[in-house]
C-alpha cells in the first residue's frame, strides 16, 4: 500500500514509497527501514499518503512490531482527518450545488495540505463547482432572452388579432375605424371569439404602454388608426398597420 510520495522540494519527486509484509520499498531504489522514511519525512520531502501513517511508521521505526499490511490500511481508513469532506464537496460540485461544494472542496484540499494527504478529489471538487458557475453565467442570460423573444411573439400575435378584430369592425360600419374606448374585451366582444392575453401579466390585453399592453388610436375622421404593442420596458415591439 502507498505510504507516502517524494514532493516537489526533491529530485525524487513523484516516486513513492510503499509498505507489503512488513517491508518498505522506496520506488526505484529498493528496500528502505522506518527510519529512513522518518529521515525523508524530516527532511520535508514527503507527502503522507494519510496522517496516521505517520505516527505507524514511528512506532515501528522506535522498535514496535512491524504491523501486517492491513492494519496500515485500517490507520489510512479509520485515521482522524480521512477526507470526508473533500469527498463531499466533490459530489455536490458533480451534481451541480456549486458554492457549497466548492466550499467544502476548498476546506478538504486545505486539509490534505496540511496532513500531507493526496488533494486530486478536492481540487477536481473546485474546478467543477467552478465549472458549473461559468455555465450558468452562460445559459442563464440566454434563457431569458428566449423567454423575452417568446414574449414579444406572442404581443405580435395579439396585435395581429386585434388588427382583425378593428378591421372586421370596419367592414361593418361603412369602413369606419372604432373609437378608442371601443377596442377594449368587452367593446370588441362581437368582432373578436378570442381576445389576446398579456404575457407579462397573464391577463386580458388593455391599452396602456406597459409590458404586454398595447395602444390603439385612429384618425379625426376615422379612415385610419395605429396599434402598437409594447415589450419589456416598455419597447416598441410591433406597429401596425
Amino acid at each position: 500500500m502507498l505510504i507516502a510520495t517524494f514532493n516537489s522540494a526533491t529530485g525524487w519527486a513523484g516516486k513513492t514509497i510503499t509498505y507489503d509484509n512488513g517491508v518498505f520499498t522506496l520506488e526505484g531504489h529498493g528496500v528502505i527501514s522506518a527510519t529512513d522514511v522518518l529521515t525523508y519525512d524530516r527532511q520535508g520531502h514527503l507527502e503522507w499518503a494519510d496522517v496516521g501513517l505517520r505516527e505507524r511508521v514511528q512506532q515501528m521505526s522506535s522498535g514496535g512490531a512491524a504491523l501486517p499490511s492491513s492494519s496500515m490500511q485500517a490507520a489510512a481508513t479509520n485515521s482522524p482527518g480521512a477526507p470526508g469532506i473533500g469527498v463531499a464537496g466533490f459530489v455536490l460540485s458533480l451534481l451541480g450545488i456549486s458554492l457549497i461544494g466548492i466550499i467544502l472542496s476548498w476546506i478538504g484540499y486545505a486539509k490534505a495540505k496540511r496532513e500531507g494527504r493526496p488533494r486530486g478529489l478536492c481540487l477536481a471538487g473546485i474546478i467543477i463547482g467552478f465549472a458549473w458557475f461559468a455555465i450558468a453565467a452562460t445559459s442563464i442570460p440566454m434563457f431569458m432572452n428566449q423567454r423575452d423573444k417568446a414574449k414579444d411573439a406572442s404581443i405580435k400575435e395579439g396585435i395581429h388579432t386585434l388588427l382583425v378584430g378593428v378591421q372586421s369592425y370596419a367592414v361593418d360600419n361603412n369602413d369606419l375605424y372604432p373609437d378608442p374606448p371601443m377596442v377594449s374585451q368587452s367593446g370588441m366582444v362581437s368582432e373578436l371569439d378570442y381576445w389576446p392575453t398579456n404575457p407579462y401579466t397573464g391577463l386580458p390585453m388593455t391599452q396602456g404602454t406597459g409590458p404586454g399592453d398595447f395602444t390603439y388610436t385612429v384618425s379625426a375622421d376615422g379612415a385610419s388608426f395605429t396599434l402598437v404593442g409594447y415589450g419589456k420596458g416598455g419597447k416598441v415591439v410591433i406597429s401596425a398597420p
